[in-house]
């Protein structure tokens, strides 16, 4: 019985990927008068979607990662995973520059929040990733895209800036920041083996959902 989520390192770094990209679709219910206002509500916590695709595969490989997919259909099964290729910050895309260096939340505030420990001159652009656990039983993986350009004063410090979603209950400062390979708990929804073309599977593909537990 495999421990969940599955690490990235045991199940998505594996992955021979294509792209694996995500989108923060709205939670809202949507209605309209009769003087056509139309009306919005939120429904629940916006959770980040996904869409990996995979490079082509040897047929074995493919009967490898079947297995592997089986076990993420079962009840309770998560995986963590990460943007691909938008896996860096616009200023480092290879995360080189922040060898060294250990970001931190500094301060938090609803959508709002600042980091340190930045290389100093930093430059957080918008549209960067970032992520951060907290929390216990479960473990919680906070997943977010960056809302403004800010940069690091001297002492590697941010303003403060917003993010998407909102930060949640549960975030402190002092937590670690990863801005290099951004990771968030996922749960699989969609599975589509692709087709064989001679001795490679080719089209391998799947969807999936943020999961907060």
């Amino acid at each position: 019985m495999p421990t969940f989520p599955l690490t990235r390192a045991t199940f998505f770094g594996t992955l021979r990927l294509l792209v694996s990209e995500v989108d923060l679709p709205a939670a809202q219910e949507i209605s309209r008068t009769a003087a056509g206002e139309v009306l919005t509500a939120d429904l629940g916590a916006r959770l980040w979607r996904a869409r990996v695709a995979l490079a082509p595969v040897s047929i074995r490989d493919a009967e490898a990662l079947r297995v592997q997919f089986s076990q993420l259909r079962m009840a309770g099964a998560s995986f963590v995973m990460n943007p691909f290729p938008t896996c860096g910050p616009k200023a480092s895309p290879t995360g080189a520059a922040l060898t060294g260096y250990t970001p931190r939340i500094a301060a938090v505030s609803g959508g709002v929040l600042s980091i340190k420990g930045l290389p100093p001159g930093f430059t957080l652009a918008r549209g960067d990733f970032l992520s951060f656990t907290y929390g216990s039983s479960p473990l919680r993986y906070a997943f977010h895209q960056v809302a403004d350009t800010v940069t690091a004063d001297g002492t590697g410090l941010t303003p403060n800036f917003e993010v998407q979603p909102g930060i949640r209950s549960g975030a402190v400062p002092d937590l670690n920041v990863t801005l290099y390979q951004p990771r968030m708990k996922a749960v699989l929804t969609d599975l589509d083996m692709g087709e064989i073309r001679g001795p490679k599977r080719f089209g391998i593909a799947f969807s999936a959902i943020q999961t907060l537990r």
